[in-house]
């Protein structure tokens, strides 16, 4: 699920497992395990705490403006599996192991 903050004056922050989402009328919380996402305007505030927590758990964070258009984004610096897959994938393309495999894909 998207996290989608862009209500003026909302606060995003960590508590415990999840993240707290606070307006001016309402308290909820999210669980950390259900957002892929979080999508945050620029009339809305989010603490140090959430970035990071949201780093740790692999959670995009993309700053919109005022017309939702995205000008920044906060992921993690880790290599991920794709990175390790795509670097693999290339050591092998040079072997002659591969060379039936890349032959059956050129087909």
């Amino acid at each position: 699920m998207q996290l989608v903050i862009n209500t003026r004056e909302s606060y995003l922050r960590k508590n415990g497992n999840c993240f707290l989402v606070k307006t001016d009328d309402k308290v909820f919380e999210v669980s950390a395990n259900k957002v892929e996402s979080i999508l945050i305007t620029t009339s809305a505030y989010i603490s140090t705490d959430a970035i990071k927590f949201a780093v740790e758990k692999n959670i995009d964070i993309v700053f919109l403006d005022f017309y939702g258009n995205p000008y920044g984004r906060v992921w993690h610096s880790k290599l991920g599996s794709t990175t390790l897959i795509r670097r693999r994938q290339l050591e092998i393309y040079g072997r002659k192991e591969a060379d039936p495999l890349i032959q059956g894909l050129k087909q």
